[in-house]
């Protein structure tokens, strides 16, 4: 700190991690931060009024990433098994997992710049950041040749990439302090976008949902992480039209009238696995928040708001109140269901 001016700071952290690989237990995590209050130079002069306050500000740092659990970087062993050797069966027992001996922390590189701004002796203060994050050699569970003993290995994917950018803005005011009353107001909003840079060679990654087992999200370099994955439906089927959309694969007798139609990608006639695509962004355009705080003599009273737009959501429950199997309530809507040409529904509910 030079004359409340000038600000800089360093740090230098060492870490290790019993989580890891006996190979690379330590990771290296160094930061820098500097500031620059312009309001306390000769030559600001109050520019926003008197008592404002003006700070520029910008940091670099290195963070670590060993969230992956206990004991992964060993080799465990099943409980007691049978194997048979000769005219006997012997106990035996045998590795759950493969283990790399390599495994280490997953590191993120952020670069942060800002301003702070204050008018009306503090009274309301406006914060902004932009930032740009980087997160290297990812941990991930690998996926292996079976015929090893485990489907996966957990691993750093060398080279990996991953991208978060964006900015944050703050706004915190004292709108009225008076002896028996205060009132005052703060918010924020945040855009973030996040964007796969490299997955260290390896390939496209497909996850499970956690309601059903069909594949629900696609990872792959270009796009952000977990994108929606499937089939786009581009209808119900009509009397008029359900000779001519393609049918689907999966389907295990011919389409008829009422049925959902999907969006042949590749235009070969049939709905199939290469025809799924991604359909909708887990991430928002933007999340925001927003505060109201007021005292009456001893009373006060505090109310708080957030949320998020713009985003997609999967919502399992749609799969069993529209299901029609008659196992549990249904949704009113199924009554607008396609029944007929001459009952056709509302055309959004099949």
């Amino acid at each position: 700190n030079y004359k409340w001016k000038y600000f800089l700071q360093a740090t230098f952290r060492a870490d290790a991690s019993s989580r890891f690989g006996p190979n690379n237990k330590w990771g290296y995590f160094p930061s820098i931060s500097g500031g620059w209050t312009l309001s306390n130079e000769d030559f600001y002069n109050d520019w926003l009024g008197a008592g404002s306050s003006v700070k520029v500000r910008a940091s670099w740092g290195l963070s670590g990433n060993n969230n992956i659990g206990d004991y992964k970087a060993l080799t465990t062993y099943n409980a007691p098994g049978g194997v048979v050797l000769g005219n006997q069966v012997a106990t035996a027992y045998w590795p759950n997992n493969l283990m790399d001996p390599n495994l280490s922390w997953e590191s993120t590189s952020q670069y942060n710049a800002g301003l702070d701004v204050g008018i009306w002796n503090g009274r309301v203060n406006f914060m902004a950041n932009l930032y740009l994050s980087r997160s290297y050699n990812l941990l991930f569970n690998q996926p292996i040749a079976a015929i090893s003993g485990t489907p996966d290995i957990l691993t750093n994917l060398n080279d990996s990439k991953v991208q978060n950018k964006g900015f944050d803005f703050q706004i915190d005011a004292a709108l009225i302090q008076k002896q028996d009353f205060d009132l005052s107001f703060s918010g924020n909003i945040n855009v973030n976008r996040n964007k796969v840079l490299d997955l260290g060679g390896a390939s496209t990654i497909y996850v499970n949902g956690a309601e059903r087992s069909y594949i629900t999200h696609v990872t792959q370099e270009g796009q952000p992480v977990g994108m929606f994955w499937g089939y786009k439906v581009l209808g119900v089927a009509t009397e008029e039209n359900y000779q001519t959309v393609a049918p689907s694969a999966a389907q295990s007798n011919p389409m008829h009238p009422g049925d959902l139609y999907f969006e042949d990608v590749n235009g070969d006639g049939i709905v199939n696995d290469s025809d799924k695509q991604i359909i909708g962004s887990p991430y928002p355009d933007f999340t925001y928040g927003f505060a109201i705080s007021a005292r009456y003599k001893k009373f006060d009273l505090r109310a708080s708001f957030n949320g998020s737009q713009g985003n997609k959501i999967l919502d399992g429950y749609d799969y069993y109140l529209y299901n029609m199997e008659g196992s549990g309530n249904q949704y009113a809507d199924v009554d607008q269901r396609w029944r007929s040409a001459a009952s056709p529904g509302n055309g959004k509910v099949y």
